[in-house]
């Protein structure tokens, strides 16, 4: 991303995703926003700008992580 993208960038459609399939699950108080802000603490997305050395050191991690359970577990998948 830009920084300009990331300046206005508050959901996209997983975080949107995310959100319903919480609220189905009875969770109260949980938009795409702050779906969004907890897939970046968890590192599920890495928006760090182009060029930022952060950038390809957050990436060289998450490609090295192992999804607890693996695929077609139901842990996960639909990321």
């Amino acid at each position: 991303f830009d920084y300009e993208t990331l300046m206005t960038l508050s959901k996209t459609p997983a975080s949107v995703a995310m959100s319903k399939d919480l609220k189905k699950r009875g969770w109260s108080f949980i938009g795409p926003t702050t779906a969004y802000a907890f897939m970046q603490a968890m590192g599920m997305v890495n928006d760090h700008v182009e060029g930022c050395e952060w950038r390809s050191r957050t990436e060289k991690l998450r490609q090295a992580f192992i999804r607890p359970g693996g695929v077609g577990t139901g842990i996960g998948d639909e990321v």
